[in-house]
C-alpha cells in the first residue's frame, strides 16, 4: 500500500487464536500507533472480535507454514512511514512508548532493534532473557521478511543500503511463560516447519540449531541433544551462534544427567565466546551433581562476576540474560555447605529471596556451626512459610530433642504425624523422645507402628532397647535371636542376650554370649568392659583379660578397665603384671591416691618394702 501522510506509524501483526493475549497487546499500543493491521491465519476464538474493538483492519490469510510470507502479507497493507511489528503476546509500557516516538521522529536509521524481555518461567535460574530483533523500520519498497521460520528483515535492509541500530526500547514478551506456551503448542508447529526447511536445505546448521531449541522447549532432551550435535557437524554456524549451540547442548545434557559431558560442552562454549555467562551456570549445576563442589563454586563465582560486568555493558548486546540470582545464591550456598565452609554458605543463603528453602538451608548451616539456637530459629521460619512440609517438623523435633527439650519435641513430632500419620521418620523421632523420657511403653507403640511398615534392623534394635528397659526380656530375646538367625551379628546383640539369659537364670548360655562379645573384633569399648566384668564374676579370668585389654586399646585414658585388669592379674597371683598395669595407669592419672596405695600393697606382697613405703608415702601427699 502507498504511504499515507496522515499515518506515521503502522502496527503490523499476524495472529491465530490469540484471544487470551491480544487485548493486552493492543491496549498497550493503541495510543502509540496510527493504524493497526491484523492478518489472521485461521482463528476460531474471539481474536477477530477483539481486534475489531480496537479499530484494526483485518485481513485473512491461508496459513502455509511460512512466517515470512504471512509477515509480508501484513506489510503490504501498511500505510505509515514507519512499521512496528509485534506479536499478540508482546506489550510496550509508557516509558518505552516515549522512547519509540522519539526514534521515529529523528529518522536516523532505516531499521532499529527492539529488546524483547522474556521471563523464562521454567528455567533453572528463574531468569529473564533479552533478545534484540529488528521490529521497527521505515516503510520502504524491498524491505521484506525472509525465512520460513525465525524470519528476518536484516538481509533486505542491507540490500537496500540501509543501516540497523540497537535501541534502548524494551518490549515485554509473555509467550515463553509455561501457561501460554502449553496452550499454543508452538514447538510442535515450529518443528513441523523446520523439518520442511531441513528437506529443502539439509546442510543448514542453523536449522538443526532451531530444532534443538524446539525440542528443548518440549523437554524432549534426547532429541534436542541429537539435533544440536548434528548442527555442530555442519560447520557453517556463525561463531557466536555456535557458542549458544554448545551452551544449549550442555543444558540438554544436564537434563539427561550426562554431567561430565555437559561440563566439557560448556567449556567449549566459553572458549568460543568468553563473554558468555550461562555456560558457567550449567557447568556449576553439572559439577554439583558430580559432587565436585570446588568446581561448582569456581563456576558460580565466575558466573556472578560476568553477570556483574554484563549488567554494565549489556545494552551493547543483541542477546543477554538478567538472572534471578536467588537460584545462583542458593546453589553457591549449598556448594559451600558441602565443603563445610559454613561462613560463606550463610553469606549466600542470606542473599537469596525469602523462602522456606532458604531458611532450611540456613538451618543446616547453623547446625554445621553447632549454633543450635540459631538453627532452631531458622527451621521455625521455614515452617512458618510452609506449614505442610513434614520434614521441617522432623528437623525441628530432632534439634529440640538434642537440646533435651523433650516436651516441645513431642509436640512437634505429633504435629508432623498429623500431616503424615504413617511417616516412619517422625514415628522414630517420637519413639526416641519416649526412650529419653523413659516412657518405654509409648516408645514401643511408636516403634511397632514402624515395624508394621518396614521391619528393618534399625527399628528392631530400637524395639530391643525399649522392651529391654521396660523389663520385657522375652520380647527383646525373640527379636535378638531373629536378628542373629538372619546373619545380622553385632557385639551388642551378644551382650544383651547374655544379660537376658543371666536374668532368666540360664548362666551357662549367658556366659557364652559374654564370651562372644569379648572376642568381637572392632567392637565398643564399654561393651568390652562390661563383658569383662561379667566374665570376671564368673571366674573366667582369661576371657575377662581379653575383654579388658580390648577396652583399654579403644579408650586408653579411661581408668576402670585398667583397674579391673590389675584385679584379674591379682586373682591370677601375677603381681608383677598387676604392678605394671597400675604403674601405666599412674602415668595417665598421676595424682590418684588409690592407685598409689594399691601399688604399695602389691610391692609389700612381693617383698619390695622400700618401693612399698615410697608409694604409701606418695599416697598421703
Amino acid at each position: 500500500m502507498a504511504k499515507n501522510k496522515n499515518i506515521n506509524l503502522s502496527l503490523c501483526m499476524i495472529v491465530k487464536d490469540e484471544g487470551a493475549n491480544l487485548r493486552n497487546c493492543l491496549e498497550s499500543v493503541k495510543d502509540l500507533v496510527d493504524e493497526i493491521i491484523v492478518v489472521d491465519t485461521g482463528s476460531k476464538d474471539n481474536t477477530i472480535k477483539i481486534a475489531e474493538e480496537f479499530g484494526a483492519r483485518i485481513y485473512h490469510y491461508n496459513w502455509n507454514d511460512d512466517f515470512s510470507a504471512a509477515r509480508n502479507e501484513s506489510l503490504k497493507y501498511a500505510g505509515g512511514g514507519w512499521i512496528l511489528v509485534l506479536d499478540a503476546d508482546e506489550i510496550i509500557d509508557l516509558k518505552n512508548k516515549k522512547k519509540l516516538r522519539a526514534i521515529i521522529k529523528k529518522k536516523e536509521k532505516l531499521a532499529y532493534y527492539l529488546t524483547f524481555k522474556s521471563r523464562m518461567a521454567e528455567s533453572g535460574a528463574g531468569s529473564y532473557i533479552y533478545n534484540a530483533h529488528p521490529r521497527l523500520f521505515q516503510n520502504r519498497r524491498g524491505i521484506v521478511y525472509q525465512g520460513r521460520i525465525h524470519e528476518e528483515i536484516v538481509s533486505s535492509v542491507e540490500r537496500a543500503g540501509g543501516k540497523l541500530a540497537l535501541s534502548d526500547i524494551e518490549v515485554e514478551h509473555l509467550g515463553y511463560e509455561a501457561r501460554f506456551y502449553k496452550e499454543k503448542d508452538k514447538s510442535e508447529r515450529n518443528i513441523r516447519i523446520l523439518m520442511k526447511e531441513l528437506n529443502n536445505n539439509p546442510d543448514n546448521g542453523m536449522t538443526y540449531f532451531y530444532l534443538g531449541e524446539s525440542y528443548s522447549l518440549l523437554h524432549k532432551w534426547e532429541e534436542a541433544v541429537d539435533y544440536y550435535k548434528k548442527g555442530l557437524l555442519m560447520k557453517n554456524i556463525p561463531v557466536l551462534n555456535c557458542a549458544i549451540l554448545y551452551q544449549n547442548l550442555g543444558t540438554a545434557l544436564l537434563h539427561r544427567k550426562k554431567y561430565e559431558e555437559a561440563v566439557k560442552v560448556e567449556t567449549k562454549a566459553v572458549e568460543l565466546n568468553p563473554d558468555i555467562t550461562t555456560p558457567h551456570l550449567i557447568s556449576a549445576q553439572a559439577a554439583y551433581n558430580l559432587k565436585n563442589y570446588d568446581k561448582s563454586i569456581w563456576e558460580l563465582n565466575w558466573y556472578l562476576e560476568k553477570v556483574r560486568l554484563e549488567n554494565i555493558k549489556r545494552k551493547n548486546y543483541v542477546i543477554y540474560h538478567e538472572p534471578n540470582l536467588t537460584f545462583v545464591y542458593t546453589l553457591l550456598g549449598k556448594a559451600y555447605l558441602n565443603t563445610n565452609n559454613f561462613q560463606d554458605a550463610e553469606k549466600y543463603f542470606l542473599k537469596a529471596d525469602k523462602s522456606d528453602e532458604k531458611f532450611y538451608l540456613l538451618f543446616r548451616t547453623e547446625l554445621g556451626n553447632k549454633n543450635l539456637q540459631k538453627a532452631e530459629e531458622y527451621i521455625r521460619k521455614a515452617i512458618k512459610l510452609n506449614s505442610e512440609f513434614t520434614d521441617y517438623y522432623i528437623e525441628l523435633g530432632n534439634i529440640l530433642g538434642s537440646q533435651e527439650k523433650f516436651l516441645e519435641a513431642e509436640e512437634v513430632f505429633n504435629a508432623a504425624l498429623k500431616i503424615s500419620p504413617k511417616n516412619t521418620v517422625a514415628l522414630k523421632g517420637l519413639g526416641l523422645i519416649y526412650l529419653n523420657t523413659k516412657e518405654y511403653g509409648k516408645a514401643i507403640t511408636e516403634f511397632e507402628k514402624i515395624r508394621e511398615k518396614e521391619n528393618n534392623i534399625d527399628v528392631q534394635e530400637l524395639l530391643v532397647e525399649a522392651y529391654f528397659n521396660s523389663g520385657k526380656m522375652p520380647e527383646s530375646k525373640i527379636i535378638l535371636e531373629n536378628l542373629l538367625s538372619n546373619d545380622v551379628k553385632k557385639q551388642k546383640y551378644y551382650y544383651l542376650l547374655g544379660i537376658i539369659n543371666e536374668n532368666s537364670g540360664d548362666i551357662k548360655s549367658s556366659v557364652e554370649f559374654f564370651k562372644q562379645a569379648a572376642i568381637w573384633e572392632g567392637g565398643d569399648s564399654e561393651i568390652y568392659y562390661m563383658s569383662g566384668n561379667k566374665l570376671s564374676n564368673a571366674d573366667l579370668l582369661d576371657d575377662a583379660l581379653i575383654a579388658y585389654n580390648k577396652s583399654i586399646m579403644l579408650t586408653p585414658t579411661v581408668k576402670e578397665p585398667r583397674m579391673n585388669l590389675a584385679l584379674i592379674y591379682i586373682k591370677k597371683n601375677d603381681y608383677e603384671k598387676a604392678i605394671k598395669t597400675y604403674l601405666n595407669l599412674l602415668k595417665i592419672h598421676p595424682s590418684d591416691k588409690k592407685v598409689k596405695r594399691n601399688i604399695a600393697s602389691l610391692y609389700a606382697k612381693v617383698g619390695d618394702i622400700k618401693e612399698a613405703e615410697r608409694y604409701l608415702l606418695a599416697s598421703r601427699d
